[in-house]
């Protein structure tokens, strides 16, 4: 499986993916139910005449009434606010996606790497009970003193119990992974991962998120729509108004009465001071982002953000590139003179260390480049493969 038929099945099946569908649902009903004033009422009453009225011909009589509630909010100004509000659950159920998606890379990436990193242990357990049984040759010729084969036993030890707490965590992930593109158990086999290379040129960067839903469009949306909701609480201290329309007849239909009228709420406690509050509180925190994005420029925000993905990527590149070969090759040629008796063994278990060492930075590495690469896809507000007119892809991981 490639990552990209991963992130297709996750976009397809994710429960995650339904999650954030869902909450853009609820957002999108709730903004609704904001700017809809209440259904109308529609009364109709029956009053029967006496039995001696109607025996001298009196007629029943029927008596309707329409209500209608609304408040002043209710002419434009709701609307305005529940417009804001849908621009803003759109915004942000496209950066949930990309977190969702971002996660299922990070979880496939993860999966991996854990391969990758037990087999590393296999192979370096293999080795290490290799040279005990090389060390314990020569303790029996008595070439050896048998104190030096104690860090290469406690090496296999060690080994077995990264290796088994390796496969707990890769059983873990592998579950995860099967989770979030929405499949049954069965074992996996992974392609090495292969992602776009971030672009280097910050103008490109700038113009595909001018035409994406960017983080700088979320800060100026929740803004918006906190000023929105403010100004619709402060109209809301009138309160609503409920007009009525009558209309009377009798059952010989003959001169039907009409009339008119309205209900009003007296504003003698409740002034919507409540949600005056709330609605003061949350414009101070939007209009605080906002001075926030303006004071650190949004060109600047995505600058610092593409420097320091390329960095942690370059960075990731040289440690699978350049410095575990360089290691493993360092630890074969120190192998080799271990046994033609041209290098001690605490030379080897010291090189073998430094492998070890460089096989975990490496995939630590990988890890922080893949958050590196996922802030700045949020600021973006896009995935770095959506954008136009990049290079072929290369592999942020190389075999």
């Amino acid at each position: 499986m490639s990552l990209g038929e991963a992130l297709r099945l996750a976009l397809r099946n994710s429960p995650d993916i339904y999650r954030v569908d869902q909450a853009l649902a609820n957002q999108l009903a709730a903004a609704t139910d904001i700017q809809l004033p209440p259904n109308p009422v529609l009364q109709a009453d029956y009053f029967p005449q006496e039995e001696e009225l109607r025996a001298l011909g009196a007629p029943n009589e029927y008596d309707f009434t329409f209500k209608q509630q609304f408040r002043l909010s209710h002419l434009g100004l709701r609307q305005a606010y529940a417009a804001a509000m849908k621009r803003v659950s759109r915004i942000e159920h496209r950066a949930e996606v990309i977190r969702v998606l971002n996660e299922t890379v990070l979880l496939y990436y993860q999966y991996w790497m854990l391969h990758q990193r037990r087999r590393i242990l296999e192979g370096a357990q293999t080795q290490a009970e290799e040279i005990v049984q090389r060390i314990a040759s020569a303790i029996e010729r008595q070439e050896t003193p048998s104190t030096q084969g104690n860090l290469f036993k406690a090496e296999v030890v060690r080994f077995q119990a990264e290796i088994a707490a390796n496969r707990a965590e890769e059983k873990e992930i592998q579950l995860r992974l099967l989770r979030a593109m929405g499949l049954p158990y069965q074992e996996l086999r992974l392609a090495p991962p292969s992602l776009r290379p971030i672009p280097e040129d910050t103008f490109a960067l700038l113009n595909f998120a001018q035409s994406r839903a960017n983080l700088r469009e979320l800060v100026l949306a929740k803004q918006r729509a906190a000023a929105r909701r403010q100004e619709v609480a402060d109209l809301d201290i009138f309160p609503a108004l409920t007009a009525k329309f009558l209309y009377a007849v009798t059952t010989d239909f003959t001169e039907p009465e009409y009339g008119g009228g309205f209900e009003v709420s007296i504003p003698v406690w409740d002034w919507n001071q409540a949600e005056r509050q709330r609605a003061k509180a949350e414009k101070k925190v939007a209009d605080a982002e906002a001075a926030t994005m303006e004071r650190l420029s949004f060109d600047r925000l995505v600058e610092a953000r593409q420097r320091k993905a390329i960095a942690q990527q370059a960075r990731a590149d040289a440690f699978w590139n350049q410095v575990v070969p360089a290691y493993q090759e360092a630890y074969r040629l120190t192998q080799h003179m271990f046994e033609q008796g041209q290098a001690s063994m605490i030379q080897l278990w010291e090189v073998q260390q430094s492998l070890n060492r460089a096989s975990d930075q490496a995939l630590e590495a990988t890890a922080k480049a893949l958050s590196a690469r996922t802030q700045l896809e949020q600021v973006l507000g896009g995935k770095i493969e959506e954008i136009p007119a990049l290079p072929p892809s290369s592999q942020l991981i190389k075999k």
